[in-house]
């Protein structure tokens, strides 16, 4: 205890009233929240459902009640957003109906329901519903709802100080509020920020407020917003710290230069009384928080924003402050949020269009990435927001997604933060939980927990006018293998010193780290796209994604007859829908187990168009590496199709065309593993989106082609349709390598009395080139950001060659003879019985004595443990598992959550040694594999090139 005190008994009792309040507080914690709140938030959720019914019974049987309602949601319109629906208000009233007897258990020494003003103004609308039993609850609902405010009324006696009152409203959002209103939280991507992180983000911007701006957090005039406030944490944090704000200067601070935003109501309540509580813990006087408002902080910037002048006045001319107010300081949060991508959730993300406009004119303008999806990621919107919030002079300090830092799509902020930055801070905690195996260990704990499986960054941006030259960017990396506690500390280690910054100097792509080779740019380009449209200059003239079905657990599965069903239960059910719909989107039905609505699906409901089912056109489909499943493929019902109807037409009863491609990774968290199939593959065949390179790609013929040119083919479906078949590799490429290899050309022109090198030899080559890990280890910063650019080497015959052999164990794997060490135990013509989920035996490890997988012995089923697997069949990875791994990943029975559909991979084989047997091969295809490409050439030197070569 390092407080100034009066004798020993002083010394002692406050000891003693921290460490009760530390028992209280764990208490809690153990006892109160995770059993019984978490417990209680199903029973909530289904009480605020009926309070919904309530309230629309009201407003559609009283004109009066409507017009009440009328006036709310047009308030509510002008103060958040003007896209909230009916739905959104009603539930809003319900969320707060539920609510607000947990503060009054919370805080009923405090005034908080009868001066908030959004409380008011949300119960004097109630009162307008009086006489039509809206609150009404069955006895079961009404003893429910009074255990739960009893149980917080009960908690809140046991914690006797004001920080512990903050621990308890955290805990209750945590473990209650979250989980009974999911969907709203899940919306806005709203996570718990840990103190270790609000310290440091407090700390160091007053550290760099005072060493760049003379000032500091405590100064008058220095406005401090925390726009997405959540629970309000970082405004009642700074708050509580005398070190950042001394007790003099609070009061004016607290009443004036304190802002705080949130958008969702319940954690709008949490917020104000967090930091209501905060001022009362330092000061020991209540007053209201006048810099509180519940509004969308990104609607406020808007060209078309409106603002309430009627029903929440008191909070819109809070609003009307805060806008005519010079922001110096921005921090905290940001929601995490990409979007929808199911619109059965029916919980979709707002529009923003001057925002996005501002994000489309810098940071999409300015980024080489061809898949600009993720830059309208709600994080990415509030960099921008605050970049603009702040106008010429000020601080910007987020803990955010750190996506933006490494890959292609974040060049573009990387180039503005630079161009519109004096300063730039970057303290990287890394976690990116969207690797696989090694990539994922070393990128170490998620630092949110649960709350979020990105990586996590700390950025600090300070703005000052007649800065020359490009900002100084300061970065230090938390390092490889770290926990989440190890970060954690990590952070809270720079609260009170300066990070040791190295200073990035980027390169002509805004590369700040993992900089690329600058030779990688004489290779000839797989493919070239300019902005979004494709060009012919690289080798291939057509590539594709994989379809995206955004309904895997309807179209895609391992048994035939339940995608037949399946998919037809689909169609029919939808197609109902769409008549009864009859072109308006607002009233139908969101029920998963019936529906799948994707935007594509909302289409044809908006047009009355109607599904045609046809179960000619199930497949078999590359679902996952080594994973085949059936699939529903119709252009018309998956919500993208990209390019593989021309890839993989169907052109018999349940197949399709003659194919071969190679699969990349296309958003290259990692380096691409390349991998090659014969059937369609899915988009997520890759962890990050798999881009096909085919041998071949088919035109269907409208009756213009008599006579097929020289290599190309014709082809007839089962319903009399032609199509050509075009070679993908184009004749550029062709002559290039022709001309390149003289002697492969001659020497294979003579032996096979044909053109020599052909158009297969170099396909092959290139998946030779792709497995080389001289080129991968070289060139590794250059493919985590761009597609591969293939070299002329000195080696063709042994890449090409390398190439066919990798290809006839990937795509033939089920014929493949088992590895001979290895034993299933299984007696000829036994059945091992069905598997539900195979796992690895486990082993003591003898440095550590902590169990650990033992990759010498696979458990199948309580009956089947193979054995005699080499450790080294670990060592083949792709798309960041190993064939056995993606076995253990993929061959498992799972039930659909949403669908209540089973996916069993019992159903696909009718030979039940099937998966066993699969097993044994893949085991083969690990050790092969790794055997060829530990023979490819250990260098990759260039021969040199043909004039037309590179081929941009």
């Amino acid at each position: 205890d390092t407080e100034t005190v009066d004798g020993g008994s002083q010394l002692q009792i406050s000891f003693s009233e921290r460490l009760a309040e530390a028992i209280y507080t764990k208490a809690v914690d153990k006892v109160g929240t995770r059993i019984y709140w978490d417990s209680w938030a199903d029973d909530v959720a289904h009480i605020a459902e009926r309070h919904i019914e309530q309230i629309n019974d009201a407003i559609t049987s009283d004109p009066v009640a409507r017009e009440g309602f009328d006036d709310f949601i047009r308030g509510l319109r002008d103060s958040l957003n003007p896209g909230i629906s009916e739905s959104d208000a009603v539930e809003m009233v319900a969320q707060h109906m539920i609510t607000l007897p947990v503060f009054d258990a919370l805080f009923g020494d405090f005034e908080f329901a009868e001066s908030n003003p959004v409380s008011l103004a949300i119960t004097a609308f109630l009162k307008k519903l009086a006489g039509h039993g809206v609150g009404d609850m069955s006895r079961e609902d009404k003893a429910a709802l009074d255990a739960l405010y009893s149980s917080v009324a009960r908690r809140a006696k046991m914690v006797r100080t004001d920080n512990g009152r903050q621990a308890l409203i955290k805990n209750l959002y945590e473990e209650f509020f979250k989980k009974a209103f999911k969907a709203t939280t899940d919306k806005l991507g709203i996570v718990y920020t840990p103190d270790e992180i609000v310290n440091y983000i407090l700390h160091a911007t007053d550290r760099v407020l005072r060493r760049e701006f003379g000032k500091s957090l405590a100064d008058e005039g220095v406005h401090i917003l925390d726009p997405f406030a959540g629970t309000g944490t970082f405004i009642a944090r700074l708050i509580e710290d005398e070190s950042l704000i001394p007790a003099d200067k609070l009061p004016h601070k607290y009443a004036h230069e304190l802002h705080s935003n949130e958008i969702l109501l319940l954690a709008y309540y949490i917020m104000v009384v967090n930091i209501e509580y905060a001022y009362h813990a330092r000061t020991g006087e209540y007053r209201e928080f006048q810099g509180a408002l519940l509004t969308d902080t990104f609607q406020m910037s808007e060209d078309d924003n409106k603002i309430d002048d009627e029903f929440f006045q008191d909070n819109s001319i809070r609003m009307l402050e805060q806008q005519d107010l010079d922001i110096t300081v921005i921090i905290g949060n940001p929601p995490y949020s990409a979007g929808q991508t199911n619109a059965n959730d029916n919980n979709a993300n707002e529009s923003y269009p001057t925002l996005e406009k501002r994000v489309r004119e810098t940071y999409s303008a300015w980024s080489t990435s061809t898949n600009k999806r993720q830059i309208m990621d709600s994080y990415i919107k509030s960099f921008r927001w605050a970049s603009d919030r702040i106008g010429s002079v000020g601080l910007v300090c987020f803990v955010s997604n750190a996506g933006w830092i490494r890959n292609d799509m974040g060049s573009g902020i990387r180039h503005a933060f630079v161009e519109e930055f004096a300063s730039i801070y970057v303290l990287d905690l890394r976690g990116n939980q969207r690797t696989q195996g090694e990539e994922s260990r070393k990128e170490g704990g998620k630092v949110f927990g649960s709350g979020s499986r990105a990586p996590i960054a700390i950025t600090l941006l300070a703005k000052k006018p007649q800065v020359d030259g490009p900002g100084v960017i300061h970065y230090v990396d938390v390092g490889d293998y770290k926990t989440q506690r190890e970060k954690l500390d990590f952070t809270l280690s720079y609260t009170h010193i300066e990070p040791d910054w190295t200073i990035i100097n980027p390169d002509e792509h805004n590369d700040w780290l993992n900089q690329r080779d600058v030779g990688f740019s004489r290779f000839a380009p797989l493919a070239i796209a300019e902005g979004n449209k494709k060009t012919p200059n690289g080798m291939f003239s057509i590539w594709s994604l994989g379809i995206a079905t955004a309904k895997d657990s309807w179209l895609w599965n391992y048994s035939f007859s339940r995608v037949k069903s399946k998919s037809y239960e689909l169609i029919s059910n939808t197609n109902e829908e769409i008549i009864r719909a009859n072109g308006d989107t607002s009233g139908l039905q969101y029920d998963s187990t019936r529906y799948c609505w994707t935007a594509d699906v909302l289409q044809k409901v908006k047009r009355s168009q109607l599904y045609v089912y046809d179960s000619s056109r199930i497949i078999l489909g590359s679902y996952r590496p080594f994973t085949s499943q059936w699939v529903y493929f119709d252009p018309e019902i998956v919500a993208r199709k990209y390019q593989q109807d021309k890839l993989f037409p169907i052109v018999t009863v349940n197949a399709v065309a003659e194919n071969t491609a190679i699969v990349l990774a296309v958003t290259r968290r990692h380096q691409p593993a390349p991998f090659v199939v014969q059937s369609l593959p899915d988009l997520g065949f890759d962890l990050d989106g798999g881009q096909c390179f085919p041998l071949y790609w088919y035109e269907k013929d409208e009756g213009m082609t008599l006579f097929p040119a020289e290599g190309e083919k014709v082809v007839h479906d089962a319903w009399g349709n032609r199509y050509v078949r075009h070679d993908a590799i184009t004749d550029r490429t062709l002559a290039v390598f022709q001309a390149a290899y003289p002697a492969a050309y001659a020497t294979r022109a003579k032996s096979k009395g044909g053109p020599g090198l052909n158009r297969e030899d170099i396909f092959y080559y290139v998946y030779g080139i792709l497995h080389s890990p001289v080129y991968r280890e070289k060139y590794a910063a250059n493919l985590a950001k761009e597609l591969p650019r293939i070299p002329l080497t000195k080696y063709f015959e042994e890449f090409s060659n390398a190439g066919r052999q990798l290809a006839h164990l990937h795509l033939h794997y089920e014929e493949l003879e088992p590895w001979p060490s290895v034993s299933t135990g299984i007696l000829p013509g036994a059945d091992p019985g069905p598997v539900k989920k195979i796992r690895w035996a486990k082993k003591k490890d003898p440095e550590t004595g902590k169990r650990v997988n033992d990759y010498t012995k696979l458990v199948y089923n309580a009956n089947v443990t193979i054995t005699g697997i080499p450790e080294e069949a670990q060592g083949y990875v792709v798309n960041g598992r190993s064939p056995l791994d993606w076995v253990i990943d993929r061959y498992q029975v799972k039930t659909d959550r949403k669908s209540g559909i089973t996916n069993d991979p019992n159903d696909y084989s009718d030979d039940p040694c099937y998966i066993i047997n699969l097993i044994t091969r893949l085991v083969r295809v690990s050790m092969e594999t790794q055997q060829i490409v530990q023979s490819l050439p250990t260098n990759i030197d260039e021969i040199p090139h043909p004039d037309n070569w590179p081929m941009e």
